[in-house]
């Protein structure tokens, strides 16, 4: 047990441990999600605007979930019309977050965030990792 929990083995412990933190999220909105229709009924534009801040077009989709009409917006880079019918997969314990189904709609967010959870983890773990300090040998010294 005091190895399992060494400071050594630490990192890619914790590595494989949020790997799968995040693997189950989505393999549980998968496989155990309910799924159901939704209609893309309008796309919500944040009027950035110019060059430097273009404007950005989300699909807002509307679904029923536990007898409630519920939405949520899209990725930025759907491809869908206003009145098209998307298949749309949702947590029966937490209806209101929602995604359309499929790969790229349910898995971006998700894989966007763990990058960023691993790149916090490797800066805490180098931190906190001591250099290994050695002397070289230079002249005289016989090395």
């Amino acid at each position: 047990m005091g190895n399992f929990l060494g400071i050594k083995n630490i990192f890619p412990k914790v590595f494989v441990g949020i790997t799968a933190l995040f693997l189950i999220d989505i393999l549980l909105l998968v496989v155990i999600g309910k799924e159901t229709d939704g209609v893309v009924v309008e796309y919500y534009d944040n009027n950035g605007g110019g060059f430097q801040y273009p404007s950005i077009k989300y699909p807002i989709v509307e679904y029923i979930a536990n007898g409630k009409i519920r939405s949520f917006h899209g990725n930025w880079d759907s491809v869908f019309s206003q009145g098209d019918t998307v298949k749309v997969v949702y947590r029966p314990w937490w209806p209101y977050r929602a995604s359309i189904k499929s790969f790229w709609q349910i898995t971006r967010k998700p894989l966007m965030q763990l990058a960023l959870v691993y790149l916090v983890w490797y800066m805490v773990y180098s931190s906190f990792n001591p250099t290994v300090n050695r002397k070289r040998g230079g002249r005289g010294t016989g090395l």
